[in-house]
């Protein structure tokens, strides 16, 4: 070893740094190069396969045709369920009469408007020919603290019955429980009718 080391240093100083630059190539083409390949052979594959992923993702956002306006919707006030086939509005009213027993209001009032047509753009895609869409609207009326009727609102919006609530007025009511509210709340269901005529 040692007279390999002599050989070496009695060289001409231009072969030895040719021969250290040759050492560095080959060390640098049999230890560096190949990792330098593998590691971006790895980043093209994640890379691959995370946008696999994303369309995957976006293919499955567009099959359910859930989007993400509509996903937050759910999150904030309930889910909702697509309108019936069932005449009058006995689903929503039960759902009411629950809301109001759960935050014990006993006296309250309804009144049911009679149904009138949705726009026909609203369910163009959804509706047989004869069939269209109408909203049936409850007018509630209620005297009670604030946070009970923020409750009830919550609830009633959370309804997957409840399709819209369209107005929300509250008064403040000369009365011996302190704070009280009267609150008048606007509730819509949506019903499909079926045409009769032939």
């Amino acid at each position: 070893m040692k007279n390999l080391i002599e050989k070496f240093a009695a060289l001409p100083r231009a072969v030895r740094w040719s021969i250290a630059a040759i050492a560095f190539l080959g060390v640098y083409f049999a230890l560096v190069e190949p990792s330098v390949v593998a590691t971006a052979k790895y980043r093209n594959k994640a890379d691959i396969l995370r946008l696999s992923l994303v369309q995957a993702s976006n293919r499955a956002a567009e099959s359910s045709g859930v989007s993400s306006e509509l996903k937050l919707g759910a999150v904030r006030f309930g889910e909702t369920v697509f309108p019936t086939y069932e005449l009058g509005s006995g689903a929503l009213n039960k759902r009411i009469s629950e809301v109001f027993a759960a935050h014990g209001v006993a006296s309250w009032k309804s009144d049911e408007r009679r149904a009138t047509n949705l726009p026909r753009d609203a369910f163009a895609e959804a509706l047989a020919v004869g069939e269209r869409a109408k909203k049936i609207l409850v007018d509630l009326d209620f005297q009670a603290h604030p946070t009970v009727i923020s409750n009830v609102l919550a609830d009633i919006e959370r309804a997957p019955e409840v399709h819209s609530v369209s107005r929300v007025t509250l008064r403040k009511v000369e009365s011996t429980e302190t704070n009280a509210l009267r609150a008048n709340l606007s509730v819509e269901t949506w019903i499909i009718s079926r045409s009769t005529s032939r």
